[in-house]
């Protein structure tokens, strides 16, 4: 299943080997594939879901991926086990400034960005 979203929060990421833990907020695609799926489960109730997966760097917030896996049960609930992950660029105007505002370009905040 391959699943697109928004990462809304980072819940954990370990910087040596890449494993990341991470909210992501779906978009309307990827819950509309969810729905016509018929995706039974009484944990699913809204388009947030929690992403397992390796990444190549950190994740950062509102930073949209495509993520392909499955969905498992695990001690923590219903998560997405990603086997592939790939961010996407983004080039709305939002996207851009907090690509070129994070922790990638040191002394590049939001309003020279």
């Amino acid at each position: 299943m391959i699943l697109q979203g928004s990462v809304k929060k980072i819940t954990y990421y370990n910087p040596d080997n890449g494993y990341g833990v991470v909210k992501v907020e779906l978009d309307e695609q990827s819950l509309n594939l969810l729905l016509e799926d018929e995706f039974d489960d009484s944990l699913l109730y809204s388009n947030i879901i929690t992403v397992v997966s390796m990444f190549v760097g950190l994740p950062f917030i509102d930073e949209k991926y495509t993520f392909e896996g499955e969905f498992e049960r695990s001690k923590y609930g219903l998560q997405f086990r990603s086997d592939k992950t790939l961010k996407s660029v983004s080039q709305s105007e939002n996207g851009i400034v907090a690509y070129l505002s994070s922790d990638l370009f040191k002394g590049i905040g939001k309003q020279t960005a």
